[in-house]
C-alpha cells in the first residue's frame, strides 16, 4: 500500500475505496469492482478531488471503463 495508507486499518482502506466509488457513480462512471459505494461521504470535496485526479490521468479512467480496476 502507499505510504498514505500507513497506520489505517484494513477496514479503513477499504471504506475509502467505497467512496471513492460513491464519487465514481455520481459522475456516471462504473465504481471499482468489489468495492460497492458507500452512501455518506464529503461530496463537493471528493468530487472536485477525483474529476481533477482523473483529468490529469485518463489512462485510469480507461482502465475503469474497461473493467480492468
Amino acid at each position: 500500500m502507499p505510504s498514505l495508507w500507513d497506520g489505517r486499518s484494513n477496514g479503513s482502506i477499504k471504506f475509502k475505496h467505497r467512496i471513492i466509488s460513491a464519487v465514481l457513480v455520481s459522475m456516471e462512471l462504473p465504481y471499482i469492482e468489489c468495492y460497492k459505494p458507500a452512501r455518506k461521504y464529503q461530496k463537493a470535496v471528493l468530487l472536485r478531488a477525483i474529476d481533477d485526479y482523473l483529468i490529469r490521468h485518463p489512462e485510469i479512467l480507461d482502465e475503469l471503463i474497461n473493467g480492468m480496476i
